[in-house]
């Protein structure tokens, strides 16, 4: 099984910010340690006590290296689709997603949605449209090296790539229905170098359309 993790250093003074957002995603804290130098952090305290929020939200902050982030969250209250109704018209491009497919319960990804075809499978915001404004096409395959090869049944990483803008976006959704009713995010950067190799790697998409 192939996963994928995602380390980001943050400066002190977005701690609250981006603890406030993380409400969003409902998660389970099982540790944690807050330094006695660290001042009073309340939207943390909120986070870690069990506190969450019930819609979604994006916000924007940097990494302490300067690195430019666009965050995605919600929770699963909002029967939404993560990379369709929220990475996507938030970064305002189409989409190639890597999830994990046929997992525990059978439930194998969605088909791929094509801009401008009609909305077979609406999420709860989408139940106001008649078709997809973005594509949003699966990954299915891909190809490091001669003998590492993955394909969506045995690769847990979770990843989008934007089809303009440069965009990667690791996640922690899958691309499937029963992930509606879940909460989670995506922080989504420009990286041109890991861009790059992500997609020369692709192997296989799936180009069908619903």
């Amino acid at each position: 099984m192939h996963n994928i993790f995602f380390c980001l250093a943050i400066e002190t003074s977005d701690i609250n910010q981006i603890s406030s957002f993380l409400q969003y995603y409902y998660g389970y804290i099982y540790d944690y340690n807050v330094p006695s130098s660290v001042p009073n952090l309340a939207q943390f305290s909120t986070l870690v006590s069990g506190k969450y929020n019930t819609s979604s939200g994006q916000i924007g902050f940097s990494s302490s290296g300067g690195m430019k982030i666009t965050a995605f969250g919600k929770h699963g209250a909002t029967q939404a689709d993560m990379y369709e109704d929220y990475i996507a018209p938030g970064l305002q491009s189409g989409l190639w997603v890597e999830s994990w497919c046929c997992g525990t319960y059978g439930d194998c990804c969605q088909l791929s949605y094509c801009s401008g075809t009609p909305i077979s499978d609406p999420s709860e915001p989408q139940k106001s449209q008649s078709t997809y404004a973005y594509n949003s096409i699966d990954i299915e395959g891909f190809k490091f090296a001669t003998n590492e090869y993955y394909t969506t049944a045995n690769n847990h990483a979770k990843f989008t790539l934007s089809q303009s803008g440069g965009y990667v976006c690791p996640s922690d959704n899958n691309r499937a229905d029963s992930q509606r009713n879940r909460g989670g995010g995506a922080l989504c950067f420009q990286n041109t170098q890991l861009y790059t190799f992500l997609y020369s790697h692709i192997t296989v998409f799936n180009t069908t359309c619903q």
